[in-house]
């Protein structure tokens, strides 16, 4: 999906992506209060409340020079690309670090769970080409209603990184930019790596 609106909130203007990416953690996250176990829904916030906060003050890297020179301009900046992969570094440590706190099935929902919802956002907030929208929205509402009921979920974590990496290929951005799909790659793989841990 293109990013093709903005929308203000008050003296604010937040991308479409932004707005997304706050719908999604938030759904998710009540999804999983209500559905699992605290420790889940707990963690899960940790991990939503660190991505916000360093994507949001990694912009005193970022554009240093104008935070110094206008401090309360952090209202208003954030890291942009290179603040998300920051704050996906973060999440991935604190993860790691909490991992074994958690159950892996209800982690592995929410990693189906945000990037559905996410899709979801995106279509909803975007106006793009509609078989695009139509492909987005079949794929990942089906996505988000099997990630919650399946209880083959190796499998369907496997087959739904495939098939999001198909459904970006269609897509008007590169696939190489779409911070969404590397988001699901790396999520999967850790998933996989801390399966791989606990076996040993």
């Amino acid at each position: 999906m293109k990013f093709t609106d903005t929308y203000i909130i008050g003296n604010l203007t937040f991308l479409s992506s932004w707005l997304a990416v706050l719908f999604a953690l938030f759904f998710t996250w009540l999804i999983i209060r209500l559905q699992y176990r605290k420790e889940t829904a707990q963690l899960y916030s940790d991990l939503a409340f660190t991505f916000i906060i360093v994507w949001k003050f990694s912009a005193i890297f970022t554009d240093f020079s104008i935070i110094v020179q206008q401090p309360l301009s952090l209202l208003y900046f954030n890291g942009g690309k290179i603040g998300i992969v920051f704050a996906f570094i973060a999440v991935c440590i604190q993860f790691w670090r909490k991992r074994m706190t958690v159950d892996a099935k209800e982690m592995a929902v929410a990693i189906m769970m945000t990037q559905s919802i996410f899709q979801l956002a995106m279509v909803i907030l975007n106006d793009n080409h509609l078989w695009q929208e139509v492909i987005t929205l079949v794929v990942f509402s089906s996505t988000l209603i099997y990630s919650i009921r399946t209880t083959h979920i190796k499998i369907a974590l496997q087959n739904f990184a495939f098939i999001h990496i198909l459904v970006a290929l269609l897509q008007p951005v590169p696939i190489y930019a779409q911070f969404s799909v590397w988001f699901t790659i790396i999520a999967v793989g850790m998933w996989r790596l801390w399966q791989r841990s606990i076996r040993k």
